[in-house]
């Protein structure tokens, strides 16, 4: 309660920001506004000398009708949408009040982050008819890369930013994100399956140059988290173990494999990845930005002092910058780029074999050596 007092004398945009979005670790947004209407309502705080309540609420109100879009404080929810215009039309005159409902977004009860489930966009969860190889016998790697970062930039800019907060204690309540690592997961896979299904030890060599190929286009777009699916492909058991595919790759490709492994390599805390991140636009590497977001939570203290609930605030300034830092205004945008629907869609609907079956049949191509 004394932080809003401070707050509705002097604050500033980042901090509130940093408040609304890092508190989600705590608090529903509903509970921030519901406190904020008994602070208001105590006669201590209303006879405060040389104070202008509404002035201080209007301009209060106005930094956070700004920022409900930065971080998706889902005022478009008749609740909490109802409990801010209450508060408002307390205090407010009728011009300003006015002022304030137009800042907000209309009452919808769309995709609120308190609803568990989300519509998957076609192309999640589809038949599967294609493979990489068909692909690559139509499309160029940077036709590829062009059409997978417009893909990715997508996925990402559909997760609201409160999403990255909350999966830090449930993840179920953050289905956008879970829907981006199945999607890590499967284009992982469909790499460890296009070069293992090729039907010669030079028919899969050819493939891996060709997602070497794929790999630098990527780069050169910034799309960290479709290069690190790839590696994380090179990476999987049934394609490092086999030696013959390794000895029929050029040198030049397995110089590039390894440059592009470097750069998204946990070596030194991601030094390299990280080298790269400041560039715009980007696609960041998400796991790398999710793994720190975790460390701060679990390496410092919620409570500075738990016997009066008083909230780390340096905690959440720093939870709060790590998720902005994923999607800041020129990341994820691409406006040089044209999709190919049809290209997305075969993107959307590769064949892949599972962990097991990958490993099946790699012992097949290279049965383990069993020594004496």
């Amino acid at each position: 309660l004394k932080l809003f007092l401070v707050w509705l004398y002097e604050i500033d945009s980042p901090d509130l920001r940093d408040f609304l979005l890092g508190s989600r670790l705590f608090f529903l947004p509903s509970e921030i506004f519901e406190a904020l209407n008994v602070v208001l309502s105590l006669s201590e705080f209303s006879s405060l000398p040389n104070f202008d309540i509404e002035n201080a609420l209007f301009e209060f109100m106005k930094n956070v009708a700004t920022l409900w879009k930065t971080i998706n404080l889902d005022f478009g929810h008749p609740d909490l949408r109802q409990t801010v215009m209450q508060i408002c039309t307390t205090f407010l005159t009728a011009n300003r009040l006015r002022e304030i409902d137009s800042l907000l977004p209309p009452p919808s009860d769309a995709s609120t982050l308190s609803a568990v489930a989300v519509v998957t966009k076609p192309g999640t969860s589809v038949s599967i008819t294609h493979n990489f190889a068909d692909i690559f016998s139509t499309s160029t790697p940077q036709d590829i890369a062009q059409q997978m970062t417009l893909m990715e930039s997508a996925m990402i800019a559909e997760i609201q930013l409160p999403e990255f907060v909350i999966q830090l204690n449930s993840k179920d309540l953050a289905p956008r994100i879970q829907i981006l690592h199945q999607r890590f997961n499967q284009m992982s896979l469909w790499v460890s399956t296009s070069i293992l299904t090729g039907e010669s030890m030079e028919a899969r060599a050819e493939m891996y140059k060709l997602f070497c190929d794929l790999g630098l286009e990527l780069l050169k777009l910034n799309n960290f988290n479709s290069l690190a699916q790839i590696m994380s492909g090179f990476d999987n058991i049934a394609i490092d173990r086999l030696k013959p595919l390794h000895a029929n790759l050029p040198s030049k490709t397995k110089d590039t494999a390894k440059h592009l492994s470097d750069i998204v390599s946990p070596t030194d805390n991601y030094r390299a990845y990280r080298s790269y991140s400041v560039l715009s636009p980007r696609i960041p590497f998400i796991a790398v930005h999710m793994r720190d977001m975790q460390v701060i939570h679990e390496c410092n203290p919620t409570f500075v002092d738990q016997s009066v609930g008083a909230i780390n605030f340096d905690k959440v300034k720093q939870i709060s910058r790590a998720v902005c830092s994923i999607k800041d205004a020129d990341t994820l945008s691409y406006p040089s780029l044209k999709p190919n629907r049809h290209l997305q869609k075969m993107l959307s609907e590769m064949q892949s074999l599972d962990e097991e079956q990958l490993y099946k049949l790699s012992v097949l191509m290279h049965p383990i050596s069993r020594s004496s």
